[in-house]
């Protein structure tokens, strides 16, 4: 048996380095596992999400300040060419959230000659010309979308693009 030899520097646990590995493995799990319930939820967020969702070109990214919508709205109107004529507005959001209402009734007292349609409404859209989508992040799911698009696709509806309204957008010139 030999004798024990005793060191000059004690051993016991670095509490600072399981801290901090314990305090960054649960932020990286906690990480992952809300990415995860995100690309399950199946909602599209981003303007890309749209873009890449929708056969149809972006007209115009509009903020969620509404003192500019009319401005943006004009300005999408005058380049598609539809300044006399009816045009249809189509919003793809939920019809009781509060976003929809305060469009709803922004659009209705600013532009006499458009049409606020319904998603629900798919068949009755056949009858209008010059049909915009309006978007918003969030309150729309990609297999809502795509059965919406398969039926507009069959009944052969002419849609001349989509407006995406950015919650977080601050400078309108997008």
């Amino acid at each position: 048996i030999s004798n024990p030899k005793i060191l000059d520097i004690p051993v016991r646990p670095n509490r600072k380095k399981i801290v901090f590995l314990s305090a960054s493995s649960g932020l990286l799990i906690s990480f992952l596992f809300f990415m995860f319930l995100d690309k399950k939820s199946d909602l599209l967020f981003t303007r890309n999400d749209f873009n890449k969702a929708l056969p149809y070109p972006l007209l115009k990214t509009i903020s969620k300040d509404n003192s500019t919508w009319l401005d943006n709205l004009t300005i999408i109107l005058e380049s598609i060419k539809v300044k006399n004529k009816k045009f249809n507005l189509l919003p793809l959001i939920p019809e009781d959230s509060e976003l929809f209402n305060t469009f709803a009734s922004f659009f209705k007292s600013n532009f006499k000659n458009g049409v606020l349609l319904k998603k629900n409404d798919i068949n009755s859209l056949k009858e209008f010309e010059s049909i915009i989508l309006f978007t918003s992040a969030g309150l729309i799911t990609k297999t809502n979308l795509n059965l919406f698009l398969e039926e507009v696709k069959l009944l052969d509806i002419d849609i001349k693009g989509f407006v995406y309204l950015d919650p977080y957008l601050k400078d309108t010139s997008l």
